[in-house]
């Protein structure tokens, strides 16, 4: 989907410019005078401040999530400073809390600026452009993303935090991407993973620079965290970025009843896709592991039957070109090539159930983020993206099987003939009989020889190439089958995310970032 950017930034809850005025859904008032409830629970409390901004960076909503890290199970007490202005506080009490709690609230009062602040500009081909002529635009595409202390804040915390951005560029848009100065790109999967990490209190300017062809890109997500060494920095990104989607997941902006029950209809789906997936890539995967033995079996079955004279310690070529004669026709073995063919094809189409997965799950972020508005054309575009890239990929993957088959069956002959040759003493008479032993020791040194490995390997990553396709064409089925079945609630509702909220037309943020 030609996705154009969200940002969640993050502030610490404790910070002067935030006013926290939140209203905890258990519990009530208690007069600042009072002697407060306390709980008997051991605890320590993180507080988060996110905001979903819109596709220039510019926040809007902001949302409190408190983490609840116990060393003493019991009773958690909590309070939060009211907005009554009376200096009254607001008490929210969990019961029988014995590992963890988290906590999320929309901050409702009294929101701020925050202590940093984020911009993000696109070009094409030189001139600036906004967010939505990028979107699946072809030619010289760059992202410029600034970072800087907002100078409204004064509290210290800018300068004590370190920022970072992060996002992903899909491998078919563009595989020639530069980045800036402070910048990593690294592979993720299929995507190319842009990362950038900044200097705390200091403004910072991230270039990224590609050759795009049909662009688009993840969301934005930016972060900024306190830590003193490498390993506290990871923990703190890694913990933010949980806590962010955790909030994400919760939330419907749009505030619409008609969403809400989009979404529990597409949560239906995507759970009955994932159930199906899992038994579907386990029947099938052993179903494809046993005629792929069957398929082996039967080869140098033939191979055997060809053979002639004296064997030696690798394979007798004029046995192997007998036993391609049998590879067409009415034989054992050719069978044996049609049903292995059948089984790859069987566990490639189990893995669309992925595909139709990811392809929900994506949609239903971006419902609760910015509502249903295009969201009709977005996902009729995105299927045919997906769709055409699922057919391309998966020719590429078969020719890529095609290929790894062939070293791997010559070594795979190499081997046998070698533990076949032990076994006969050297004869080929009555080799037959030796079948069955030679094609276990084979198997036993492929599983363990780090020689045949990489013959190995590469029959595996064509698997998963044709794999990796095959979610693209689930994904195509799975966006069809909503659009037409959802096709009333995709085009009747007029819902977006408030002008706090974001761009609607800017796009989604699965995960953002605080701390």
């Amino acid at each position: 989907m030609a996705h154009m950017t969200g940002v969640m930034t993050r502030s610490l809850a404790a910070a002067a410019t935030l006013a926290l005025t939140l209203a905890p859904s258990a519990g009530g008032p208690v007069t600042a005078g009072a002697n407060p409830a306390e709980g008997d629970a051991g605890y320590s409390k993180t507080q988060n401040v996110m905001s979903l901004a819109n596709s220039d960076g510019v926040p809007g909503r902001l949302y409190v999530t408190n983490q609840f890290t116990v060393s003493r199970g019991g009773d958690i007490v909590d309070y939060v400073a009211g907005n009554s202005g009376d200096g009254s506080m607001l008490a929210a009490e969990y019961k029988a809390v014995e590992t963890g709690k988290t906590t999320q609230e929309r901050v409702k009062a009294g929101q701020r600026v925050l202590p940093w602040s984020v911009s993000i500009a696109y070009g094409l081909n030189g001139p600036q452009v906004k967010p939505s002529q990028i979107a699946g635009a072809s030619g010289l595409v760059d992202i410029r993303i600034t970072v800087e202390p907002n100078a409204a804040v004064s509290n210290g915390y800018a300068e004590n935090s370190i920022p970072v951005v992060a996002f992903t560029v899909p491998s078919s848009v563009s595989d020639d991407i530069t980045v800036g100065d402070g910048m990593t790109l690294t592979m993720q999967g299929s995507d190319m993973l842009v990362s950038g990490v900044g200097e705390p209190g200091k403004r910072t300017v991230f270039d990224c620079y590609m050759n795009a062809k049909n662009f688009s890109m993840s969301q934005l997500a930016f972060v900024t965290v306190q830590a003193d060494d490498t390993a506290s920095f990871v923990d703190e990104v890694t913990a933010v970025s949980d806590r962010a989607d955790a909030l994400v997941n919760t939330l419907v902006v749009t505030g619409s009843a008609s969403d809400r029950k989009l979404i529990e209809q597409l949560t239906a789906m995507r759970d009955r896709e994932q159930k199906l997936g899992e038994k579907a890539i386990k029947e099938k995967t052993a179903a494809h592991k046993a005629a792929f033995s069957s398929y082996m079996a039967h080869y140098v079955g033939s191979y055997t039957t060809h053979l002639s004279g004296s064997i030696g310690s690798s394979t007798q070529m004029q046995a192997l070109i007998g036993t391609a004669g049998e590879l067409t026709g009415d034989t054992p073995m050719a069978q044996a090539v049609t049903d292995l063919a059948n089984a790859v094809n069987a566990v490639s189409a189990a893995h669309e159930h992925d595909g139709a997965v990811h392809a929900i799950d994506d949609l239903i972020q971006r419902i609760r983020q910015r509502g249903t508005s295009g969201l009709a054309d977005e996902i009729s575009q995105t299927m045919a993206q997906e769709s055409t890239e699922g057919a391309t990929a998966y020719k590429a993957g078969q020719s890529q099987l095609s290929n790894a088959m062939i070293p791997y069956s010559m070594a795979y002959t190499d081997v046998y003939t070698k533990h076949l040759s032990e076994l006969t003493g050297g004869t080929s008479a009555g080799a037959a009989r030796y079948q069955q032993q030679a094609i276990d020791a084979a198997n036993e040194e492929f599983s363990t020889s780090a020689d045949l490995q990489d013959d190995n390997q590469k029959v595996q990553s064509a698997m998963d190439a044709l794999a990796a396709a095959s979610e693209h064409t689930g994904a195509a089925n799975a966006l069809q089958q909503i659009s037409i079945q959802f096709a009333g609630a995709l085009t009747s509702t007029a819902s977006t995310g408030d002008a706090q909220g974001g761009d609607a037309a800017a796009g989604r943020v699965r995960y953002g970032w605080a701390g």
